[in-house]
């Protein structure tokens, strides 16, 4: 029970804490906030929905919060500051009905109640209806509700903006309207220019320029065609082969190609049209065909702007150009004008019967224009709500305390513990008006509480026929004093403000009802196969061979050992040949320095390709070798490390090791170093096709293919690969001084890893 009761606080912090993120952004002198995007860019703004969204959160509440922004956005286009306050206060009532053992089912049931009641009387007694007929009163309510944006100085601006740009597109379906402003009301964005060079058409505007040069810029009452298919030649949706035997063949395929295009040309110019505008491409005979006739042609429209121009021409979208007919032809389009603005060109296509509107807005800067972009979306929104529903509700937190003061009056009828939560949801309504006065300048010296004492009282006088005398007084967010909302002038759409109510409550209910929170993760490596060689403890990672110093393959190399799994390997030199070098891999082998082994148990570098289960690479002390080496500098290593090619299907082809290995005591100067270079090239010229079919498997390669791939491809290395060893002769002949650097490959095993000392073994060799 207690970790249920963490689990609903846990949420009801997150709640608040998101809410108090935006709590300053409310009103006329709401504060500003600066945001980052993840590309580095800054934007400032006060809208609540374009500041949570650019917030990263954690807590699953708090993203609910953020996604309750968004609906309240999309539904209406403005409250969502006032949405996110009201669930935060409204979560912290609750926690106070948790701390009393009240179940969380209570709450919810008291809340849904008080839904119902503030629905029922918003629509009768706590609002009004205005004539949407008259431009004024639907201004007066848009200014009201932009007053509180960056664009206040642009407020009478803006409203004409909004107000023609939405009747044009309003269509009336009967009894309902359709306004679709995603659809056909769009944003055109020019930087440059001043707000007030900002326009609206009835029509389409579109950044697009003419195809060909010699096609007009300007038609009056143009009929037009609109078409999402390519007008050129249509090429093999798959692979598509042309056996061409002579010259005469290749002309027929272009006359061919230009045939289908002149036909696709003819059978739009058949129709007369002066305008064709098309999704897709306009190939260069095409357009040709299109100027001799007279024809104007724009292509790679957007489906969604392509979608505005048919309903602002009366065009149908044709698929085929087999498909057109008189009835697909636009005719209602007045003018067709390319201008130029700034440095691009843009296409206005106007009429006066469109039902499709487009703004083009201006502005100084990207930023500025991004916010007024932002503002002027909240007042179209506005004038959307108030023509699909006239009613309008008192601002300035007139609206809340009358709810307030509703349900005050109503929990005298209640019983038990609704009659408290009926209080408290009236407490949390009151939140609007404290945070007026708060952001107004007055929240020191009591003010808050004072102002809010005053308008409650004011709420709760009635006259004589129980009707709200004092029901639109409110709080001025400019001064912060308590005015008559009906004489300034404030206003709200009943449409944003009810939803707003509805968004935050209905998610509170929801949120009260999660007792448990169960996270999915994911695995780590995504589900990919993991390189174990993450798992290893720092000290064995330190020993890794990094992939740019492998001079093999691109993969993971360490040392490891050769046993009687691959006997087949022939060394180019004995047992004996070890024993009189001291070498320190034998040695270490044995506990005893008993160097009478057979040639199968000899360790040696070499190269090496990854077997899954290699039981002789487990057991060797590799600290060990390091502290040998460090130890003994008495010992010698052979010059050089030459592994013979035996292959089954080639002869057994020994280099001449008594070149190196005769008399024992050979140094550096007394080896013929351009026959053994000699031998050496030879011996690379019999490996090279050999070699270059041979694969060496990398981890990452390792680990993409199917195990049971894998084991037989291991049989086959084995077999094979393991049969072919790299000769490593690196040879400094600077100032005519003949080194030899000890040539250490390198082994590659999924159990071991291991870097050798090769900067000691070059050093103690040398010397």
């Amino acid at each position: 029970m207690n970790n249920r009761k963490e689990i609903q606080k846990g949420s009801i912090m997150a709640a608040r804490a998101t809410a108090s993120c935006i709590r300053t952004c409310l009103g006329p002198k709401a504060m500003l906030k600066m945001l980052m995007d993840p590309m580095g860019g800054i934007v400032m703004t006060n809208d609540g929905n374009a500041i949570l969204r650019e917030i990263t959160v954690n807590h699953p509440a708090a993203k609910s919060f953020i996604e309750m922004a968004r609906a309240q956005d999309e539904e209406t286009g403005d409250g969502t500051t006032s949405t996110i306050i009201i669930a935060g206060d409204l979560m912290a009532k609750a926690e106070q009905f948790l701390d009393q053992n009240i179940h969380p089912n209570v709450i919810n049931k008291a809340f849904a109640e008080a839904l119902n009641l503030i629905i029922e009387k918003s629509n009768t007694t706590l609002s009004k209806t205005i004539d949407i007929e008259n431009n004024d009163e639907i201004a007066q309510v848009v200014k009201s509700c932009i007053n509180t944006k960056m664009m206040n100085n642009f407020v009478d601006f803006a409203v004409d903006i909004a107000i023609n740009a939405i009747k044009t597109i309003a269509v009336n379906d009967g009894n309902t309207k359709d306004i679709d402003i995603k659809r056909y009301c769009r944003i055109e964005k020019v930087p440059g220019g001043n707000i007030e060079d900002s326009k609206v058409f009835k029509g389409v505007v579109v950044n697009k320029d003419i195809v060909h040069p010699k096609m007009k810029r300007r038609i009056e009452n143009p009929r037009v065609i609109l078409l999402d298919c390519n007008l050129e030649y249509k090429k093999g949706e798959s692979q598509t082969a042309l056996e061409l035997m002579n010259e005469a063949d290749f002309t027929k395929v272009l006359q061919h190609e230009e045939a289908e295009v002149k036909k696709m040309c003819d059978e739009i110019i058949a129709l007369k049209p002066d305008l064709v505008i098309t999704e897709k491409g306009i190939s260069d005979l095409a357009q040709h065909y299109l100027v001799k006739a007279g024809i104007t042609a724009l292509r790679r429209l957007k489906k969604t702007d392509n979608n505005r121009l048919a309903r602002a021409t009366g065009a149908v979208i044709c698929h085929d150009t087999k498909d057109l007919s008189e009835e697909n032809v636009g005719t209602i389009c007045e003018l067709f004008e390319i201008k130029k603005i700034g440095d691009e060109y843009f296409t206005y296509i106007t009429s006066s019967k469109a039902t499709v509107s487009t703004i083009l807005l201006r502005g100084p800067s990207k930023d500025i224009i991004n916010e007024v972009e932002r503002n002027l979306h909240d007042a179209i929104y506005v004038v959307r709500n108030l023509l699909l529903n006239p009613k309008i509700v008192p601002g300035g937190g007139a609206y809340e305390m009358a709810l307030g003061s509703v349900l005050r009056s109503a929990h005298a009828s209640t019983k038990g513990l609704v009659h408290n939560i009926f209080l408290a949801i009236a407490d949390s309504l009151e939140v609007i008006p404290k945070v007026l006065i708060q952001n107004s300048g007055k929240h020191v010296g009591g003010e808050v509480l004072k102002q809010t004492t005053e308008l409650r009282f004011l709420h709760s006088q009635e006259t004589t026929d129980n009707k709200r005398s004092n029901w639109t007084y409110g709080v001025d967010g400019v001064t912060g004093k308590i005015v008559d909302m009906n004489v300034a002038n404030i206003w709200d759409p009943l449409t944003v403000r009810l939803q707003a109510l509805k968004t935050a409550i209905e998610n509170c209910i929801m949120l009260l009802r999660i007792d448990d929170i169960i996270s999915g993760t994911k695995k780590k490596d995504g589900g990919k196969y993991k390189n174990p060689y993450e798992n290893l403890n720092p000290l064995r990672k330190s020993s890794y061979i990094p992939r740019d110093r492998n001079r093999r393959c691109r993969s993971l190399t360490f040392f490891t050992k050769l046993g009687k799994k691959t006997s087949n390997i022939k060394h180019a030199f004995s047992k004996e040949d070890l024993d009189s070098y001291s070498s320190p891999l034998y040695i270490l082998n044995n506990d005893n320095n008993n160097t009478n082994n057979t040639n199968d148990e000899v360790f040696y570098y070499s190269s090496f390709p990854a077997i899954n289960d290699c039981n002789k690479c487990r057991n060797f002390n590799y600290d060990k070798l390091d502290k040998y080496i460090e130890s003994n500098k008495n010992f010698k290593l052979p010059p050089l490390n030459l592994l013979s090619l035996n292959d089954k299907k080639e002869k057994k082809k020994n280099i001449n090791k008594n070149l190196l290995y005769k008399n024992q005591i050979q140094t550096i100067e007394e080896i013929d170093l351009q026959k053994i270079d000699k031998e050496i090239e030879n011996e690379l010229k019999k490996k090279k096709n050999f070699q270059k079919n041979t694969k060496f498997y990398s981890c990452e390669e390792e680990n993409l293919i199917n195990k049971n791939i894998l084991v037989n491809e291991n049989k086959r290395i084995q077999k094979l690969d393991t049969q072919i060893d790299e000769i490593l002769h690196i040879i400094d002949r600077n100032n005519n001084e003949k080194k030899i650097q000890f040539p250490i490959s390198k082994f590659y095993c999924p159990k071991k890893k291991y870097k050798p000392s090769v900067n000691k073994l070059i050093q103690m060799y040398n010397e």
